[in-house]
Formats: C-alpha cells, sequence, structure tokens
C-alpha cells in the first residue's frame, strides 16, 4: 500500500506542473539473465537462467533533464541449478528516477534508480533426473511461495533522439528484498536485462508551446 500511495502522491504533486514537462507512451522489450541468492544448500550449484521482459513506459520528464518512469512489465524469471531449475512469471510496477548526462546530442546517457513491487503470475519446477524428480514432486507446494516481491533497481543507458520519439538501451540491476518462498533463509531474485524501449511524446514541453504561439 505504501508503494501505490508515494505513486499516487507523485503523480498528484507532478500535475500540478505539467505544462513545464514532457510525457511520453512507449513499450519495452528486452532479455533477462537472472539468478537467485540463497542458503539453501540442498539446491546444490546454482547458475545463471535466461529470460524476457515486455511491458509499457510511460516517462514524465522536465527540461532539467530528470523525468519519473513508471512501468508495467511481464518479466520471466527463475534459476538453474545441479537439482532442479525454477521458471517464475511475473507482473511487475517499477517506479525510477531518471537523470539525463548533460553531453553533446544526439546521443544522451542516463542512469536512473528506484523500487518496484512484482506479482507472481505463475511458476514451476523442473527436476533434473527422474529420482530427485519422484521424491520432490509432491513437496513443490505453490502456497508455499510468496505471490508479493519488492525489490530495488539501478540501470544505465542511452538515449538515441528520432524525428518521432527516441529509443532508449539500458542495462539494469534489479535485486528482490523478499523472498521467493516463504521459508526460512535466505533465496532471493537477482535480475541483469538488457532493455530496448520506444517512447513516443505525448504533449509538448512549454518552451516549444511558446514559439508555436510566437
Amino acid at each position: 500500500m505504501r508503494f501505490f500511495l508515494s505513486i499516487t502522491i507523485l503523480f498528484s504533486t507532478l500535475g500540478i506542473h505539467t505544462t513545464y514537462a514532457q510525457i511520453c507512451l512507449g513499450g519495452r522489450l528486452g532479455f533477462n539473465m537472472t539468478r537467485i541468492v540463497t542458503d539453501r544448500n540442498t539446491l546444490g550449484t546454482t547458475s545463471i537462467k535466461p529470460g524476457a521482459q515486455i511491458g509499457g513506459v510511460i516517462n514524465y520528464a522536465w527540461k532539467t533533464g530528470v523525468s519519473f518512469q513508471g512501468e508495467l512489465l511481464f518479466s520471466t524469471k527463475g534459476y538453474k541449478a545441479s537439482k532442479e531449475s525454477f521458471n517464475a512469471s511475473y507482473i511487475e510496477l517499477p517506479a525510477l528516477i531518471k537523470i539525463e548526462i548533460p553531453i553533446k546530442k544526439p546521443i544522451v546517457p542516463f542512469i536512473n534508480f528506484g523500487s518496484y513491487v512484482a506479482y507472481q503470475a505463475s511458476s514451476k519446477i523442473v527436476y533434473n533426473d527422474t529420482i530427485t524428480e519422484s521424491l520432490n514432486k509432491t513437496t513443490f507446494n505453490k502456497d508455499k511461495l510468496n505471490k508479493l516481491e519488492f525489490g530495488m533497481c539501478l540501470g544505465a543507458g542511452v538515449n538515441y533522439p528520432l524525428k518521432k520519439g527516441v529509443i532508449i538501451a539500458e542495462i539494469r540491476y534489479t535485486f528482490g528484498l523478499t523472498n521467493v518462498s516463504k521459508s526460512t533463509g535466505l533465496d532471493r531474485n537477482r535480475v541483469i536485462g538488457l532493455y530496448f524501449t520506444y517512447l513516443l511524446p505525448i504533449t509538448k514541453k512549454k518552451e516549444e508551446l511558446n514559439l508555436q504561439q510566437e
């Protein structure tokens, strides 16, 4: 609730200054490299598992090069271990502050940071041998998994403006602050992603409107 309340307050505040900002909407497509940080020795050796991400983005940018970005994403996560593999899909709602680094255009680098809340929409475990599967198939209970995940994210990338809109390439590190399961101990998601976003402005900045009026 605190997450959504914070977003509501932020948008209410931003609404007071809409004439000074530019709002953009767009889509995102990318790739995840996911793993789990755990102290469960029963998993054996864990390794990176590939995943995907797709979704929509809204960006509210000030003329100072600072913007707020909200996202609605479908993302796949999980892990590979010597005894099993875990696949999960999440619906994520990240909220980030984006800061552009002022250098000579057209390519503009940036950094961003923020937090996210995610809902685990589906999950599946795959055992790597029939003996392990027969022993553990009945023990995998989705009720033992946390449906909600909270975490932080930090990224960097570049904006490349087009005649209409902008293309964005970004590398982002996402780390969960809550466990994947309800069991005691540590088992949290870690994701490094490469994402490509296209944003199209739906409003114009105040200075652009002034030029048109003149």
